[in-house]
């Protein structure tokens, strides 16, 4: 149906093209007019609607694949921004054997580890039995708001109190 509406728009500015210009034909002119913006309005919408959905799927991929991922990191006014990799560091120390996953919201940032099964090798989604968990492939570790600042501080905390 939304191709039909975009399509839409298009017949009506096709007409409106070849629609003479003189006073007779005004009305009618106004007319298509008024019509090309209302349907131009309506995709616009459609366009921010599904923009608006496809967000909402990407927290929720996000949340199913950590494991132990607060509930509340679906809200709706939050907006996944990107997935980066980053790794512990201690006192100024990089740790690069522990390697973590940072996903970037517009009002906070998660930290996740990769889930290791008990022989200590990676997890892969079809070793796991129960479906709801296959597809947890991380660990949750810390969730902070992107307040002023803060939130390298607590992220350096958090990673530190992880250790111990």
């Amino acid at each position: 149906i939304f191709q039909q509406i975009t399509r839409y728009s298009l017949q009506l500015k096709a007409i409106v093209q070849v629609t003479p210009t003189d006073d007779a034909e005004e009305t009618t002119v106004n007319l298509l007019q008024d019509a090309i913006n209302k349907v131009d309005d309506t995709i616009a919408v459609v366009e921010q609607l599904k923009k608006r959905r496809d967000e909402t799927a990407a927290l929720f991929n996000i949340q199913r694949s950590i494991a132990n991922c607060p509930p509340s990191l679906v809200q709706m006014r939050r907006v996944f921004l990107m997935k980066m990799a980053a790794y512990e560091a201690e006192k100024g120390e990089v740790n690069f054997s522990r390697r973590l996953t940072l996903y970037l919201f517009n009002d906070l940032i998660v930290g996740a580890r990769k889930k290791r099964s008990r022989e200590g090798s990676f997890l892969s989604q079809s070793n796991s039995g129960n479906s709801s968990k296959k597809h947890q492939t991380h660990e949750f570790l810390f969730m902070a708001p992107l307040e002023s600042g803060t939130f390298l501080k607590r992220l350096d905390v958090m990673i530190r109190a992880r250790k111990t």
